[in-house]
């Protein structure tokens, strides 16, 4: 289960022409890795928020939220930087390794009436265990949260140009 938080990197994020323009002058190298680093941070922040809502029973499942950022690769988007890729924030639980959370989404959604066949082993008995209802950790982050993140981003957005903008000098 994956929390997907996806912004257009054509220029159609920001919401900001002078933001645009500052990325516009960045090389494509430079661009991406200011994009990415302001992806990053906000998430990293969405991630934390959801920790918080994780239950605690054994503190696994807050272990295995992780968060990342990536290009996708395909069509890309059409906007006023040109055609490119879009940026994608996403928050996971981990399924395989030492903190995994394979159980993520029994929590998040919650599960049906189960019941065990053959009780005991006895053929044909059927016992009901219960059912749980669903924490919604996840979906209520991500509503709750949402225009707050957008926020975040434009400002790391700021501080990874100016600091994208120093390297690329020093570089030439």
């Amino acid at each position: 289960m994956a929390t997907v938080f996806e912004l257009a990197t054509a220029g159609i994020f920001s919401g900001s022409r002078q933001i645009d323009r500052n990325l516009q002058n960045l090389e494509k190298k430079f661009r991406k890795r200011a994009i990415k680093s302001a992806m990053k941070k906000s998430v990293a922040i969405l991630r934390k928020e959801a920790r918080k809502k994780t239950p605690k029973r054994t503190n696994a499942l807050r272990k295995s939220l992780k968060s990342d950022a990536n290009f996708t690769r395909g069509e890309g988007v059409k906007g006023r930087l040109g055609k490119t890729n879009a940026l994608r924030g996403s928050i996971y639980y981990r399924r395989k390794g030492k903190h995994a959370g394979g159980h993520a989404n029994l929590i998040e959604d919650g599960t049906a009436q189960r019941v065990v066949k053959n009780y005991l082993g006895q053929s044909g008995v059927q016992v009901p265990v219960g059912k749980t209802t669903g924490v919604h950790m996840m979906r209520d982050t991500m509503n709750k949260n949402k225009n707050r993140i957008k926020k975040i981003f434009k400002e790391e957005l700021k501080k990874a140009i100016r600091v994208q903008q120093v390297k690329a000098s020093v570089i030439k």
